[in-house]
């Protein structure tokens, strides 16, 4: 689970940029999770704080496909805002973390549960 350390290391370096609303993860993430994840990262669902807090400093929008992190910057403006979406890949698995365009809620899943 080095990429969830690693994104733990990296989010200290860098602000909030958009709140979260609610945090929900699908029940097929977390069963995954359950399954793949140290005791020490399940415990109070420590990943899915990592990965979230990751995903509202802008962690990995540099890497993304395409546009989306453009996207990513230009939906945190006032006034501008928009659905924002991170990915992360951890223990070869891809994982969606995607904010709705009005901040009310996160969700933390698999792009084939979309």
């Amino acid at each position: 689970m080095d990429e969830v350390l690693n994104l733990a290391a990296m989010q200290h370096l860098k602000p909030a940029l958009f709140d979260t609303g609610t945090v929900v993860s699908t029940t097929g993430l977390h069963n995954w999770a359950q399954q793949h994840f140290p005791a020490k990262l399940l415990m109070d669902d420590l990943w899915v704080s990592i990965l979230v807090h990751a995903h509202i400093r802008g962690v990995g929008w540099d890497d993304l496909p395409g546009e989306d992190g453009e996207l990513n910057r230009s939906a945190i403006q006032p006034g501008k805002e928009s659905r924002i979406m991170s990915v992360y890949e951890i223990a070869g698995e891809i994982i969606w973390i995607i904010t709705e365009w009005d901040r009310s809620v996160t969700t933390l899943l698999f792009p084939h549960e979309y």
